[in-house]
């Protein structure tokens, strides 16, 4: 969760919308912006993935939104971590 940079209010980015105080309001788009404090990834990264087409985004006027429910999309798009057999402890004993 992230805080938003405003002095007038107590604004909270979360994954399913943004809270005003005691309020939420579901959003159905992001900013880059929103979408990288929201997803934990890098404003380069973000970019990588619209250009690979992995990640859609839509443009308003000078602006890239993307939609929530293909951010939604992208993340479960995102291959899971392989289990490795060895320990970290070998993998580094066997690359030095």
């Amino acid at each position: 969760m992230a805080t938003h940079d405003s002095a007038q209010d107590d604004t909270i980015i979360t994954a399913t919308g943004i809270e005003h105080g005691s309020a939420t309001n579901s959003r159905r788009a992001f900013s880059i912006r929103e979408f990288c404090v929201l997803y934990s990834i890098g404003r380069t990264a973000v970019y990588l993935e619209i250009a690979a087409g992995r990640l859609r985004a839509v443009k308003v006027g000078r602006r890239t939104l993307i939609k929530h429910d293909d951010a939604e999309a992208w993340l479960a798009a995102l291959p899971e971590v392989k289990k490795s057999n060895r320990s970290l402890t070998e993998r580094r004993r066997n690359n030095s």
